[in-house]
């Protein structure tokens, strides 16, 4: 969706295998929806 900047995303992918290797780690996001309509 084009949410994040290449380099904000490469740092998120780097500092998750060890973010998942702590088991005092938590990961807490915002919901997210997405509605798609269509006008009768």
């Amino acid at each position: 969706m084009g949410l994040l900047t290449p380099e904000v995303r490469q740092a998120f992918i780097s500092a998750w295998p060890e973010m998942e290797a702590n088991p005092s780690a938590m990961i807490i996001t915002p919901l997210m929806m997405e509605f798609i309509a269509r006008k009768a």
